[in-house]
C-alpha cells in the first residue's frame, strides 16, 4: 500500500505541473469569472423590474439564472481544453517508456492505470472548486441559494468530467500519436453536441432517438434540478466501460485491438440499455418548475394506458412549448405513456389525439389547460384542476457596479497570481523525491 501511495503522489505532481496544466487553471479562472460576472448582470438587470411585480418575480431561480451559466465555463474548459492536458498525460508515458521500469518495482497495470485515474479526477475536482469564490461572492451581496439543487448540480458536473476523462484515457491508450488521440477524444465529445443540435432541428428520427444518449442531454437533467437514477447510471457505467476498455487495451496485443474495440462497443450498448431502465425520478427544485400541481400528478398516474399521438414536426415552435410544458412533467411521473409522432400527414397537422382504455380525444390546442381537461375526462375525474401549488415568490437581487467589480478582480488577478505561486512551489519541489523512491523500491524488490 505503501509503494501505491508513492506511486500515485508522483503521478499527481506529474499532472499537476505539467505546463497545460497551469494554462488551463488560467483559462478556466478567466471563463468562469466571466460568466459569472455575465449572469449575474444579467440576472440583476432583469431583477431592477421584477422587485415591483411579485409575478414576474416568480420566474427568478439563482440556480438556473445563476449557477448553470456559470458551470457553463467549467463545461467549455471540461470539453475542449482539458482532453488536450489529459491525451497528454496518457501518452507520455509511452514516448518515455517508462510503463516498463514501473512494472519492475513492481506494480501492475491495474495500480498503474489507477493511479492515473485518481490523479486525474483530482485535478478534475480542483477545477469544480472555481466556483466557490462565485457561490461566496453570492452568498455575500444578499444572494439566496438553494444548496440541495447547488449540490445536484456539482454531482452532475463530477460525473460528466469523469466520463470526459475515461473516454481521453481510452483514446490516449488506443493511439500513440497525442494528436490522433486528442482529435478523435475531441470528437466523441463533439458528436454529442452535433446529435443534440440535429435533434432540434429534426434532421432524422434517428437522430433524435440517439438525442435522449448524449452525455448533454443527461447532464441537462442534473441543471433542470432533476433527481434521475437513469442519469446516474448512465455516466457511472459508461465511465467504467470506457475506463475498462482503456485497461484492456494496453494489456492486449496490438493485433487485439480491433477485437477489443468492439467489445467495448457491444459492452456500451447493452450497458445504456440497462442504465435505461433503472428508473426513478424527483423535481427537487424550489419552484417545481418540471412538475405539475400534486392533483394533477395524482390523475395522470392513474392513466397507464395513456397514448398521445401528435400529428406536426419535432421542429415546429408548438411542439417545443408542449414538449417543454407537458411532455417532459408527464415522463417523470408516467413512464407507461406511449407518445408518437408523426410528421407526414398534412390533413391532421397540429392535431393532439390521446387515448386511454379505449376512448380517445382530440384537440389542435396546445394549452396546458385544455390538455389536463382532456386527461380528467379520459381518466373518469369530475372536478376540474383547480388546486394550486403554493406560488413561488422568486429570488430577484440586483448587483452594484462594485460588487460586479470586486469577483472580476479576483477571477481575472487574484487567483492567476495565487496559483501561479503554487505551481512554481509544485514545480520545484517533490518530482525528483517521488522518482528516487521508486527507484529505490525496484532496487529493493
Amino acid at each position: 500500500m505503501k509503494l501505491f501511495r508513492t506511486l500515485l503522489k508522483k503521478e499527481i505532481h506529474d499532472l499537476f505541473t505539467l505546463p497545460a496544466a497551469g494554462f488551463i487553471y488560467l483559462i478556466i479562472s478567466i471563463i468562469v469569472g466571466y460568466s459569472y460576472k455575465a449572469a449575474v448582470q444579467l440576472y440583476s438587470n432583469a431583477s431592477i423590474s421584477a422587485l415591483q411585480d411579485p409575478l414576474y418575480a416568480a420566474g427568478f431561480e439563482p440556480i438556473k439564472g445563476i449557477f448553470v451559466p456559470s458551470f457553463g465555463g467549467v463545461f467549455i474548459a471540461v470539453s475542449l481544453f482539458v482532453p488536450f492536458l489529459f491525451i497528454h498525460y496518457i501518452t507520455q508515458e509511452k514516448r518515455n517508456n517508462t510503463f516498463p521500469l514501473l512494472l519492475q518495482v513492481p506494480y501492475s497495470y491495474f495500480q498503474i492505470i489507477t493511479a492515473k485515474i485518481i490523479a486525474a479526477v483530482l485535478y478534475y475536482l480542483s477545477l469544480l472548486l472555481f466556483m466557490i469564490p462565485a457561490l461566496l461572492h453570492w452568498q455575500i451581496i444578499g444572494g439566496h441559494t438553494a444548496m440541495g439543487e447547488l449540490l445536484l448540480l456539482f454531482c452532475g458536473y463530477v460525473l460528466y468530467g469523469v466520463s470526459i476523462i475515461a473516454i481521453c484515457f481510452l483514446s490516449g491508450n488506443i493511439f500513440n500519436d497525442g494528436a490522433r488521440a486528442s482529435i478523435i477524444a475531441l470528437l466523441l465529445i463533439i458528436v454529442s453536441w452535433l446529435i443534440d443540435f440535429g435533434s432540434e432541428v429534426n434532421i432524422s428520427p434517428v437522430v433524435v432517438f440517439l438525442s435522449h444518449w448524449t452525455l448533454t442531454a443527461m447532464l441537462k437533467t442534473f441543471e433542470n434540478s432533476i433527481v434521475s437514477t437513469a442519469a446516474v447510471s448512465y455516466f457511472i457505467l459508461i465511465s467504467a466501460a470506457l475506463f475498462g476498455g482503456a485497461y484492456y487495451v494496453i494489456r492486449t496485443d496490438r493485433k487485439k485491438f480491433k477485437k477489443t474495440i468492439i467489445i467495448s462497443i457491444v459492452l456500451l450498448a447493452v450497458l445504456f440499455a440497462v442504465s435505461q431502465s433503472v428508473v426513478y425520478t424527483r423535481d427537487i427544485s424550489e419552484s417545481r418548475r418540471n412538475s405539475f400541481s400534486p392533483h394533477v400528478e395524482k390523475v395522470l398516474r392513474k392513466l397507464d394506458s395513456l397514448r398521445i399521438t401528435i400529428y406536426m414536426a419535432g421542429n415546429d415552435s408548438r411542439y417545443k412549448y408542449y414538449k417543454h410544458e407537458f411532455l417532459d412533467p408527464l415522463k417523470l411521473i408516467n413512464r407507461n405513456c406511449v407518445i408518437t409522432i408523426i410528421e407526414d400527414n398534412p390533413e391532421k397537422y397540429g392535431l393532439f389525439e390521446y387515448s386511454a382504455d379505449g376512448t380517445v380525444q382530440s384537440t389542435y390546442s396546445s394549452s396546458i389547460e385544455e390538455v389536463i381537461r382532456i386527461l380528467f375526462e379520459l381518466a373518469h375525474v369530475s372536478d376540474t384542476p383547480q388546486e394550486q401549488m403554493q406560488a413561488f415568490q422568486g429570488w430577484p437581487l440586483t448587483a452594484t457596479k462594485q460588487q460586479s467589480t470586486v469577483i472580476v478582480l479576483f477571477y481575472y488577478l487574484l487567483l492567476p497570481l495565487i496559483l501561479g505561486g503554487i505551481y512554481i512551489l509544485m514545480l520545484f519541489g517533490g518530482k525528483n523525491k517521488y522518482n528516487k523512491e521508486i527507484e529505490k523500491s525496484r532496487v529493493l524488490l
